[in-house]
């Protein structure tokens, strides 16, 4: 049986820190039955990431405490064999923490979001051509005992003004503890380098230069043997080098799609194997029903052995150790699984999950090299994501920090569904339920993933859990075209945006419906990207169904959005698309009627535009358009533009802004 012991956050702070961990304590106690606001839900995390030293002796806990404007950003170092002993905390100062990792045994590396200078003086930048407050990314090193903290890079003049981000590090250099190779912005020639950075001086070397498209490198025993060049203006397609150990020169091996433009890569190098020159990579081959691990030869640039499959599900990732050995490889079910390389560890995974109910995700992302202790990344619909230790030998599971310790006992539960479609076709919803009290049939909100190549699962959600917070239901449906259930439910969603993939949404929201549990006059529609658009083809298709329509960054005229495509100039890329939505040769009639831009007259719900002016993967002028097309056919419509905000990843106020006022808009539909 699996024990746990819970580690108290303030015994590991400096005391100045503890007063206010305590005093957080009692307002979550005090508030245990009160759902969550926005603020709270958006509100910083405590614990920003956790790293196993190379011995798997210590772990380093990456902290942060705010108390008004104020801030500190720490470091717990805590041994491994004696968690209950007293932490060593290693202060880095006022800077938002991002991420944590061993450099060697002896020194971190800590990723920092910068927004003053040494002076406390606000960072300025051009934008737009006027100057703002800015960002800059660094990374620091620092010894485990906080001796000599140093800027990586440092030696770089006039770091500051040419490069807003030095802190990206590619490769931590196994064989070599006292250098790292970072990925560094050259603005002379503009294109990326990899520098050889010294951790205890933060001295930076000039290692290899890419060409003027490349914007990424995989390594195999310190040496680059991937590159990736964007093939677009966009990168929505990618082209692939390979370079094996000792070559000099580098081999065009593929193009692919890229999984920036939301479409699922279709070759992606998972990590790279303890055999030379092989790495293991990611493909969905003929013949297979869903994505695969293979080993892949730089030297032959051939595609070989299958290592893991799991059939009509696909692999999401693998878990290797220091030395590039197979600890696990990742799927998804509903929640996390994996089929372990030590089939032993099966049943220790199976006890983790029962330790949460079976309700919860259990993510490994690190190891030591005996295989003994694993770092977790514990999450789920009623657990903000938190860190475990797992020791294998003493079959311990111990928690390091929570992230958000304020929310628990406070996050509404989630459900799985399964649902016939109206043909027949077996499909999967997630159905979150408020954690007030509630009788007879609930106001609902629908909300359809993104992608549309990607798929839901039970999980942590802050948007989920903000719209639960109000007292409604929330459906997540995984409609055709989703990935997760195989190849031929993927592909049932090509050239049906408009219909059958919309047929499905309709099919989940009448299950409720019909058995009593959504209110069918109270049902909204809120989705991003993809989601966005199935949102607001749902208010077209539906116009009686829905009393509000929100849509984030949703494709609004689909001709458009191909011709855009088309545009770039570059025709696989057009193909993949057209083979995913239609071809305008062929299919017209169909594209424009699954457009709601052009069918803007047929809407009755008020609708809700979000969108960023620096959206790469759909073009604001989606959001445009449509705004236009519903004020000119006179129906209601608010459009907020963000600026300069791209597809996903929006500044926290800008996040903020756009849940409080999605739950303020269908709020007021529900009441009107």
């Amino acid at each position: 049986m699996i024990q746990r012991r819970t580690l108290l956050a303030g015994a590991f702070a400096a005391p100045a820190l503890t007063a206010a961990m305590a005093a957080w304590t009692r307002a979550v106690a005090a508030d245990a039955v009160t759902p969550p606001t926005v603020a709270e839900l958006m509100k910083k995390p405590e614990v920003l990431g956790a790293s196993l030293s190379p011995d798997g002796q210590r772990i380093a806990i990456l902290r942060e405490q705010r108390q008004g404007e104020k801030r500190v950003a720490f470091v717990l170092i805590v041994k491994a064999d004696d968690l209950a002993a007293a932490p060593r905390t290693v202060v880095l100062g006022d800077y938002d923490p991002m991420q944590v990792v061993w450099a060697n045994n002896d020194r971190l590396l800590v990723t920092l979001a910068m927004d003053h200078d040494a002076n406390g003086l606000k960072i300025k930048g051009v934008y737009d051509g006027s100057i703002e407050n800015i960002t800059i990314y660094r990374a620091m090193a620092i010894g485990a005992d906080g001796s000599n903290p140093v800027i990586m890079v440092g030696n770089r003049t006039n770091a500051i003004t040419d490069s807003l981000d030095l802190s990206r590090i590619v490769d931590m250099l196994a064989d070599d503890p006292d250098n790292v190779i970072m990925q560094i912005w050259d603005p002379g020639p503009s294109q990326w380098t990899l520098q050889k950075v010294n951790v205890n001086t933060g001295v930076a070397v000039r290692y290899e230069a890419g060409s003027k498209s490349t914007y990424a490198w995989d390594f195999q025993n310190g040496v680059p043997v991937v590159r990736y060049d964007s093939a677009t203006t966009r990168r929505t397609a990618v082209n692939i080098f390979v370079r094996p150990q000792g070559a000099a020169d580098w081999t065009f091996y593929r193009k692919v799609r890229s999984d920036f433009g939301e479409l699922p890569a279709e070759f992606e190098i998972i990590a790279a194997s303890p055999e030379r020159d092989v790495l293991w990579a990611m493909e969905l081959p003929e013949g297979e029903d869903a994505q695969v691990i293979r080993k892949f030869d730089l030297r032959t640039r051939t595609l070989g052995e299958v290592v893991a499959r799991q059939p009509g599900r696909g692999v999401d990732g693998m878990l290797v150790d220091n030395n590039q050995l197979l600890v696990g490889v990742r799927y998804t079910e509903d929640r996390t699984s994996y089929q372990f390389a030590d089939k032993s560890f099966q049943g220790h995974f199976k006890g983790m999950n029962a330790f949460f109910e079976n309700k919860a995700n259990v993510f490994l992302f690190d190891v030591d090299d005996a295989h003994n202790r694993f770092l977790a990344h514990v999450s789920g619909p009623q657990q903000a994501p938190a860190y475990y230790l797992y020791d294998r030998k003493a079959v311990r599971f111990d928690v390091l920090g929570d992230s958000r310790p304020w929310l628990g006992g406070r996050l509404a539960p989630m459900e799985t569904l399964k649902i016939k479609a109206r043909d027949g076709l077996d499909l999967t919803a997630y159905l979150t339920t408020p954690i007030t009290p509630a009788t007879g049939p609930l106001p609902m909100v629908v909300v359809p993933h993104g992608g549309p190549q990607v798929r839901d699962q039970s999980g942590y959600d802050h948007l989920v859990q903000a719209l639960a917070a109000q007292g409604w239901l929330v459906l997540q449906p995984n409609y055709r075209g989703s990935t997760g259930y195989g190849r031929a439910f993927a592909e049932a969603g090509h050239h049906h945006w408009g219909d059958a993939m919309q047929w499905d949404v309709e099919d989940c929201v009448d299950s409720l419906v019909k058995a009593g549990r959504a209110d069918p006059k109270r049902l909204a529609i809120l989705g991003g990207s993809y989601g966005g658009y199935a949102a607001l083809m749902g208010g077209i298709l539906k116009p009686d169904l829905y009393r509000c329509v929100v849509s984030r960054a949703g494709p609004s005229d689909l001709p458009k959005t191909l011709a855009d495509v088309r545009g770039q100039g570059d025709a696989e890329i057009y193909r993949w698309w057209t083979d995913l939505i239609g071809d305008p040769a062929r299919d017209a009639a169909m594209l424009r009627a699954a457009s709601p831009a052009l069918r803007a007259a047929e809407m009755k719900a008020p609708v809700l535009l979000f969108h960023g002016t620096k959206d790469p993967v759909v073009d604001v002028f989606a959001s445009r358009d449509m705004n236009a097309a519903l004020k000119q056919a006179g129906k209601a419509v608010t459009y907020v533009e963000v600026k300069g905000e791209g597809h996903g990843g929006w500044k926290d106020e800008h996040e903020t802004t756009w849940l409080e006022q999605s739950v303020a808009f269908i709020a007021k539909s529900f009441k009107s």
